[in-house]
């Protein structure tokens, strides 16, 4: 069994090794580590290290390991390219297996000189946690002891986003300690980008919520209405569990957020997390590079074998620092006319990297084209990704999306259909047979909220909507429910309907004010569609006297 090594340091003395750089004069670290004849490994060492100094002491810190650095003169001139100011050598040695120590030599160098500014020794200790004991505990241990000479680095923020943290209501349960745990989490998201970009994150409201029985994507729709959110830049949706390292379980998604909208949803609690996907919300794209990133499509190096690890530093990389540059002032969800030269600047961006990095840019790059109404543009960008690499499932599902809004419905569902004849191959050749997968009928609606804004009383203005089955049996809707008044279903609304794979019904809505005042009202349609028997338009409108 492949043992994850977390060290906690216990402070043996410190010494100034020789006059040279201040340590106060470094903002950037670069880890180097070797080991003497031990199962305790350098990787262990450089990742733990590396990650306390980026998530804990806030510096931009680099894990050399990771770029296979073979000598300290290899690792000096390594940190040098990095930008890092400073470099720290560690040696350990004597590591006792079932104690979990290790004794170690720490120096701390400027890199532009060689000088060493800082020499001192410390006791090692490893301690295991594995689910569910992972909870709440301090992974680094009292490395604050360790590095207590090292100050906190501290960043200015001109940039802040307002956040509104949403709990699953499930974990009601849970003790205290997970309320101050998510709230620390998001303490440290906020420190990384204030160090990376100065955008500072503040917490408006923490409350609970019962989420959808629904996919990610799903519930990152009925986040939307979640009451509370006119203080708020963004939402925050935590699903749980509260976790010190992440946990890739190679099958569901971690996290869902799209560029620059004010929604974000995430399996745990998890500083990593929480960063990576308010990476997405600024337009971040998923890339993996040498040394590892914070964006990194699965997170690879923050999860091995569906086991904990310690968390490594949160870097971006080049590609992304330019992208979240262009937008750190935009606001989150909301109009974007008057930041047009901004949005031009990021739409360049994203299509200088079409040639090269097309798959990773699909999402964010389709995605936003959605939101700004250059839905079939987005089309094309989803359809050549597709092309490329068939089975990106996120891509798919937007392209079925897309497809849905500009009344595609049946190529939306022919998707749909060649997803479910996959799924029953698979199941036929695991089963023999002996299993087969249902058919289904599926609601998809081209609008959940229908806005009348104001209409003068007296007057009626209508709104149309479109009930699509995006399924693969046929859609019974048994009832429409009419909304109160003054909101109506035009005379021509069937009562039931049934509704083919891939066909749509178009239905009117009016609203007739007789007063004035603002109304809102909830349309209902009943059918047998799975997962969602009942569908909902919520209306709204103002009456003018």
């Amino acid at each position: 069994m492949k043992i994850l090594v977390i060290l906690v340091g216990t402070l043996c003395g410190l010494a100034e090794a020789a006059r040279g750089a201040s340590i106060d004069d470094i903002q950037s670290i670069a880890v180097y580590s070797t080991t003497g004849r031990s199962r305790i490994t350098s990787a262990d060492i450089s990742a733990f290290l590396s990650g306390y100094l980026s998530n804990i002491k806030n510096y931009t810190a680099h894990n050399l390991d990771l770029y296979y650095v073979q000598s300290f003169v290899d690792a000096r001139r390594k940190a040098a390219e990095l930008g890092a100011g400073g470099l720290l050598a560690v040696h350990a040695e004597s590591f006792t297996e079932y104690k979990n120590t290790a004794a170690a030599q720490l120096r701390l160098f400027d890199t532009k000189s060689g000088s060493a500014i800082r020499e001192w020794s410390a006791r090692l200790v490893v301690p295991y946690f594995d689910p569910p004991q992972y909870r709440h505990i301090q992974p680094y241990g009292n490395l604050d002891q360790v590095f207590s000479e090292l100050p906190l680095r501290s960043y200015e923020a001109p940039v802040e986003i307002r956040l509104l943290v949403v709990s699953d209501q499930r974990l009601r349960g849970s003790s205290r300690s997970t309320r101050e745990y998510l709230l620390s989490q998001v303490e440290t998201a906020s420190r990384v980008l204030e160090r990376e970009f100065g955008i500072a994150l503040s917490v408006t409201t923490l409350k609970r919520w019962s989420p959808p029985d629904v996919d990610i994507f799903g519930i990152a729709r009925a986040a939307s209405g979640i009451s509370g959110r006119e203080g708020a830049d963004l939402t925050l949706v935590c699903l749980g569990p509260p976790a010190p390292v992440t946990y890739w379980d190679g099958v569901g998604i971690l996290g869902y957020a799209r560029v620059l909208t004010n929604v974000v949803v995430t399996r745990v609690m998890n500083a990593h997390v929480f960063v990576h996907e308010i990476g997405h919300v600024l337009g971040a794209i998923h890339i993996e590079q040498e040394g590892g990133v914070i964006m990194e499509p699965t997170m690879r190096n923050y999860a091995i074998d569906s086991r904990f690890r310690v968390l490594p530093p949160m870097l971006f990389s080049g590609v992304n620092r330019r992208i979240m540059e262009i937008t750190r002032t935009i606001p989150l969800g909301a109009g974007f006319e008057q930041h047009a030269d901004k949005m031009a600047q990021l739409l360049v961006a994203y299509e200088g990297l079409r040639e090269t990095r097309l798959k990773e840019i699909a999402p964010y790059y389709g995605g936003l084209l959605v939101d700004l109404g250059r839905t079939d543009e987005a089309i094309a960008v989803f359809q050549s990704a597709l092309g490329l690499a068939p089975n990106l499932r996120v891509v798919r599902t937007m392209l079925i999306d897309a497809l849905r809004r500009v009344g595609r419905y049946p190529e939306a569902q022919q998707m749909v259909q060649e997803e479910f004849d996959l799924g029953q191959a698979r199941v036929k050749g695991v089963s023999g047979g002996a299993v087969r997968l249902s058919d289904y009928s599926a609601i998809s609606l081209s609008a959940s909220f229908l806005s009348f804004g104001e209409v003068g009383v007296g007057e009626q203005r209508s709104l149309k909507f479109t009930i699509a089955n995006l399924g693969t049996a046929t859609l019974e809707i048994s009832r429409i429910q009419a909304p109160g008044r003054p909101f109506s279903l035009a005379a021509s609304t069937p009562r039931d309907a049934r509704i083919e794979p891939g066909e749509s019904l178009a239905l009117e809505t009016l609203f007739q004010p007789l007063r004035g005042g603002r109304f809102q009202s909830t349309l209902e349609i009943v059918s047998n569609a799975r997962g969602d028997k009942t569908a909902e338009v919520r209306l709204s409108g103002q009456g003018v006297e």
